[in-house]
């Protein structure tokens, strides 16, 4: 340890005296906010709540100072030079990348093949705060990722186009992870120069970002839905703090599980699909201001997912029907079924969310609703996937799939639920520098009540009242400007 690197060592053991342990994991929760103040006082830094997660040890904190007194010390306004260097040898890591692929061709979700139609990029960036970065760390998480292939087979692909143009992965043989040592990263148009420029060529890689300490895990082609994202965040956290050891994670295949869904939908009939999903007989004239999103809200005491879906989607069809003169709403939802009649995918990582259509009509009780969700439910939890079938044309009578992909587009509304959170407003601000149609609604709930977010004007009075069962729920509305 160098002299330096001594000093700031020793000042953490003194500052951690006064609280008479000799290591950071013995103060109590009290104590160690106390503590941290002191430090970042006292090295005129931050540590935000994911990176004290990491810092475990006095050494670690230590290596943390040092690492962000460096970085102050670097130009954060990089030349221009620099950043095209730094992408040619990106470029230049994923350009050597070589190996031998299995035979077989794993299909894409709905979800995948409809982004890679549309020519659209798809990235999922897990940022992990570091305690620090140098080879050691390096080689430590290279390390786990290795071992993860061994458990996460999403981790060995590979992505290609077929002759149709369309999106299929195939397993690459020898698989090591592609790690790169950025000064301040990329961005999603440098990540598509290189990620998205050649098939065969790594769905993932790591990119250790040098000035905000913290290590990206990119993968491509929206090849993690937000569940498996959660769930793969936490198992490498887990690994590197070694809470878990690679032996206690379970396997996941989600080869397998596209190979599920691909099987089952071969036998799905078009034709039928287009009799149960219900007709758009009147579109929404919703207008986009890209400043402005609408808030709908109510009280909810629903718990599960399918609970809120159901009592959320209910209120505020009846009262869209009010405003608009309407006697049907129809729509789709994203919905991360996990348990299968013949497949369990409880430990897949992967895309497996799944898009459900459903149609609320004007009579239609609470109850009414709440069964037709069930039985689209139990059509689902087969394996069934009516817009799997559309993007990648799979199934019987598939003459048919015109006129099913023009039932699914003329749909009325998009909701998808994020569940519970801290921050509505903070969640209205992430919305409002994203992309959505005006038709999409974001669903978030706080505190039993449920806010229903879109950048269309679903319902336009302040005002609704819509009966649920026995009682009557109060809905307001409201609109926001960024």
């Amino acid at each position: 340890m160098r002299k330096s690197d001594e000093g700031i060592f020793d000042k953490l053991r003194n500052l951690l005296t006064k609280y008479h342990v000799n290591e950071i994991a013995q103060l109590d929760s009290l104590d160690l906010v106390r503590f941290i103040i002191e430090v970042e006082n006292a090295f005129t830094i931050h540590i935000n709540d994911e990176q004290l997660a990491l810092l475990t040890t006095t050494k670690r904190l230590a290596d943390f100072i040092k690492h962000k007194k460096w970085s102050k010390t670097v130009d954060s306004s990089i030349d221009q030079q620099t950043i095209e260097a730094e992408l040619m040898n990106f470029k230049m890591l994923f350009d050597d990348f070589e190996s031998q692929y299995e035979q077989y061709k794993i299909t894409a979700s709905s979800t995948q093949q409809s982004l890679f139609l549309q020519g659209k990029t798809s990235f999922d960036r897990l940022c992990i705060a570091m305690p620090t970065i140098n080879y050691q760390e390096i080689e430590k998480i290279k390390k786990i990722f290795v071992d993860l292939t061994t458990k996460i087979d999403l981790l060995t692909f590979t992505w290609f186009r077929d002759e149709q143009d369309r999106l299929y992965f195939k397993k690459a043989k020898n698989v090591y992870p592609i790690s790169f040592v950025s000064l301040n990263g990329f961005s999603n148009d440098n990540l598509e120069q290189v990620m998205y420029s050649k098939q065969g060529r790594p769905i993932y890689c790591l990119i250790f970002n040098l000035n905000r300490c913290q290590l990206e895990i990119v993968f491509s082609h929206h090849t993690l839905d937000a569940s498996s994202s959660n769930k793969f965040k936490q198992l490498f956290v887990d690994l590197y703090q070694q809470n878990l050891s690679i032996d206690q994670i379970k396997p996941s295949s989600y080869a397998d599980f596209m190979d599920f869904i691909r099987e089952t939908n071969q036998n799905t009939d078009v034709k039928k699909a287009i009799s149960l999903i219900s007709e758009t007989e009147q579109s929404l004239q919703l207008t986009k201001k890209d400043t402005y999103v609408y808030i709908s809200k109510f009280a909810c005491s629903a718990k599960t997912t399918d609970q809120v879906y159901t009592q959320g989607i209910y209120l505020l069809s009846q009262a869209m029907m009010q405003d608009h003169k309407m006697h049907k709403i129809t729509g789709k939802i994203a919905l991360n079924i996990r348990s299968f009649d013949k497949f369990d995918a409880n430990n897949v990582i992967g895309d497996v969310h799944a898009t459900l259509p459903w149609q609320v009509n004007k009579q239609d009780s609470f109850t009414d609703f709440a069964n037709s969700y069930k039985d689209w439910l139990n059509i689902y939890t087969k394996g069934i996937d009516y817009r799997y079938c559309i993007f990648n044309a799979v199934g019987k009578n598939l003459q048919y799939l015109p006129e099913l992909d023009k039932k699914w587009k003329s749909m009325n509304i998009s909701p998808n639920y994020l569940g519970e959170v801290e921050d509505v407003d903070a969640i209205i601000a992430e919305i409002l520098r994203l992309p959505f149609k005006a038709n999409y609604v974001t669903l978030v709930s706080k505190n039993g009540i449920l806010y229903c977010i879109s950048y269309g004007q679903l319902l336009r009075k302040k005002e609704y009242k819509v009966k649920l069962g026995d009682e009557i729920v109060t809905i307001t509305t409201a609109s926001r400007h960024s």
